[in-house]
């Protein structure tokens, strides 16, 4: 298992990876939130040598506006 990792240091975004090339007859999955990257089918070296795979991160802000009522 490998984990995809990304942040953003200016605010606290809510991140979602995916993948989105590479990935040969469906044999890795990546969970949504955490990023964590596992072999989903049997890997076979015969049919395929090498994966090279694109995630994307893409990232949910939620911004807070706090609006002050003046009387």
């Amino acid at each position: 298992m490998l984990r995809v990792s990304a942040n953003d240091i200016d605010l606290d975004p809510t991140l979602s990876y995916s993948i989105v090339s590479g990935n040969h007859g469906n044999a890795f999955a990546i969970n949504q939130r955490t990023g964590l990257l596992s072999v989903a089918n049997g890997l076979d070296y015969e049919r395929v040598a090498t994966y090279r795979l694109n995630v994307q991160v893409f990232i949910y802000l939620f911004i807070y506006l706090f609006i002050e009522l003046l009387s």
